[in-house]
């Protein structure tokens, strides 16, 4: 099913590119229309061709390169610390670190002392991002206030006028509200954790082996229903954000591309183009929530309390592709938090 996802998603992007090909030139920026008119004038002095060609010289351009030129250099180490001194930024950081020291674990001979050595630091690691995401839940509570939820719900249900295009906005944004709601459960679930496994809400009047009990037990079902939460929000998130990377790639990206290969004139396919790049870029922006949707579905899928896998193929996910997962999800985050370039 997976591997479905990721071949449409390649595909889609297969189409892009190609579009792209043959829509105009990587080399230069010169539109179809610019280049049937030149060919026409092949007999002009190479004076004024070579003058043409500084004029209209470009850059290849790609929906991927145009994603990836508007950030900053990785070898900048200002970048770093600017990424590092924002807390989702930091927390990612701490999230590349655990699933690699979990995923050495696995690579690590069975019972042997390194695979000990990484799995205690992946379960380190793994509590100690539980004290970063404290207080998030209000957070959500916020988004969710400010996006007028039972009016979606409204439009949704076709209770509201509305045209088609407005329908199916208001159900991107109805997913994205439902991925709010799982996260609100997600957070109160792990923070509720992180605080019953620091002792804080130990009945101290028992001993402390019934303490440690009833500890264990509550982490359990805290553990289930931050996971089951989380799930649900990933699953509507991955609605949403198809939803969303779809629309602009039949819509924003075609019509873009379209008008660049109209352009009559020199400065209309400047102009045309400067947008073509604008619009690449958001497309871009679209796959990468995209992308952290499916592995996040994947991830928590395997994980207690969901256990999409062994239900459905009778086996937990494989677990090099359980850390892979989550280092792609983390590596996504880790791109919108990271500084954009400097214009110049």
């Amino acid at each position: 099913l997976w591997s479905r996802c990721f071949l449409s998603i390649y595909h889609i992007l297969c189409q892009n590119t190609q579009s792209e090909s043959i829509l105009y030139n990587y080399s230069t920026i010169m539109p179809p229309s610019l280049a049937t008119n030149k060919s026409s004038n092949e007999e002009s002095s190479d004076e004024a061709s070579d003058q043409q060609c500084l004029t209209i010289k470009g850059e290849k351009y790609s929906v991927l390169s145009a994603g990836l030129r508007c950030k900053a250099s990785p070898f900048l180490a200002d970048s770093w610390v600017s990424l590092c001194l924002t807390l989702d930024g930091r927390d990612k950081v701490t999230k590349v670190l655990q699933y690699t020291s979990r995923l050495l674990a696995f690579l690590s001979l069975a019972g042997s002392h390194e695979q000990k050595r990484w799995h205690q630091l992946f379960s380190k690691l793994s509590g100690s991002r539980k004290a970063f995401r404290l207080g998030r839940s209000f957070i959500e509570l916020q988004k969710l206030r400010k996006m007028s939820i039972w009016i979606m719900c409204l439009r949704s249900l076709g209770i509201s006028n509305s045209s088609s295009v407005k329908s199916s906005f208001s159900l991107t944004k109805l997913g994205q509200a439902l991925k709010i709601v799982g996260l609100l459960g997600f957070w109160a679930g792990d923070n509720t954790s992180f605080l019953n496994s620091a002792g804080f809400l130990d009945d101290y009047t028992l001993g402390e082996r019934e303490r440690a009990e009833q500890r264990v037990n509550r982490q359990r079902h805290l553990t289930t229903f931050a996971n089951r939460s989380y799930f649900f929000g990933a699953v509507s998130g991955l609605f949403a954000n198809f939803k969303s990377y779809w629309d602009h790639n039949t819509h924003d990206l075609k019509d873009a591309q379209k008008r660049y290969g109209e352009a009559k004139t020199e400065g209309e396919a400047l102009e045309a183009q400067m947008h073509l790049r604008t619009v690449q870029k958001t497309h871009f922006e679209l796959l990468l929530p995209l992308i952290k949707s499916c592995c996040d579905v994947m991830v928590f899928g395997n994980n207690a309390g969901v256990d999409l896998f062994k239900r459905v193929y009778g086996r937990k996910l494989h677990e090099g592709v359980h850390c892979a997962g989550g280092l792609i999800s983390a590596a996504t985050v880790l791109y919108s938090n990271y500084p954009n370039a400097q214009k110049k």
